[in-house]
C-alpha cells in the first residue's frame, strides 16, 4: 500500500498539458493570458466532473 500511496503521490504532482499550457500562456501573453487558461482548464474539468457525476 505504500508503494502505491508513494507512485501515486508522483504521478499527481508530474505536470501534465494542462499545467505546461498555463506556463506558456503565461509567459507568452503575461498574467491575464495564463489567468484565462487556467479558468477555461478550471471550467472544463468541472464539466468532465458534473458529467462524470451524472453518469
Amino acid at each position: 500500500m505504500p508503494a502505491f500511496a508513494g507512485v501515486a503521490m508522483l504521478v499527481n504532482m508530474t505536470p501534465g498539458p494542462d499545467t505546461l499550457l498555463v506556463v506558456h500562456t503565461s509567459m507568452t501573453q503575461g498574467g491575464r493570458g495564463g489567468m484565462a487558461a487556467a479558468l477555461g482548464i478550471l471550467t472544463g474539468c468541472t464539466g468532465w466532473g458534473i458529467a462524470a457525476a451524472v453518469g
